[in-house]
């Protein structure tokens, strides 16, 4: 009967590896329970005002985009133009990190960021599924902050899949790189 808010970070490569998820929870922490029993391994958590991602929160991010980016470096971090990214602090620390930020294109993340192409269409689609499912099987007992990370990773598991990883990023011209990924007709305004 009521909603909370919650944000959830995937980020993935395009050899098709997904990073553990990045959680930022609405306050307070709660000390009666952990929200990521049952989470997938490596999973991290922050907790802010309203559970949106601000600069603090994605200052946290960088150090575990950092330790699950593997050793190269520089690693490339392609992010959208969210206010909440904007940040010397954060452009300071993903230097220090050898993290080079690339912030795609306004407006056109559907067309560009890969996640948004092939990746977040099939995760909603799984994770509607688990909702209605936990209903059939749990009617009474809605998902909640207590277990949202352990029913997103049964989701996680259920569609996962890298050969979606590996495809939304060629499908974006990203890797390998295609400079005809992106056709000119996708770009021009929308007939009304």
């Amino acid at each position: 009967s009521s909603k909370e808010r919650l944000t959830v970070l995937y980020s993935a490569n395009a050899e098709g590896q997904m990073m553990p998820p990045f959680f930022v929870y609405p306050e307070p922490k709660p000390t009666s329970y952990d929200p990521m029993i049952g989470a997938q391994r490596g999973s991290a958590v922050v907790y802010t005002k309203k559970g949106w991602m601000d600069s603090d929160a994605f200052c946290t991010f960088l150090d575990h985009f950092h330790k699950y980016a593997g050793d190269e470096r520089p690693v490339v971090l392609l992010m959208d133009s969210v206010s909440s990214h904007l940040n010397m602090d954060i452009f300071s620390k993903a230097i220090s990190l050898q993290i080079e930020i690339y912030r795609l294109i306004p407006n056109a993340t559907h067309l560009v960021q890969p996640m948004d192409k092939c990746v977040f269409g099939p995760l909603k689609k799984q994770w509607y599924a688990t909702v209605r499912e936990n209903t059939r099987t749990n009617p009474g007992a809605p998902i909640t902050k207590r277990n949202f990370a352990a029913k997103l990773a049964d989701t996680h598991l259920k569609f996962y899949k890298p050969s979606i990883i590996v495809g939304s990023f060629k499908g974006a011209g990203i890797f390998p790189v295609d400079r005809n990924a992106v056709s000119l007709s996708s770009l021009k305004p929308a007939l009304t």
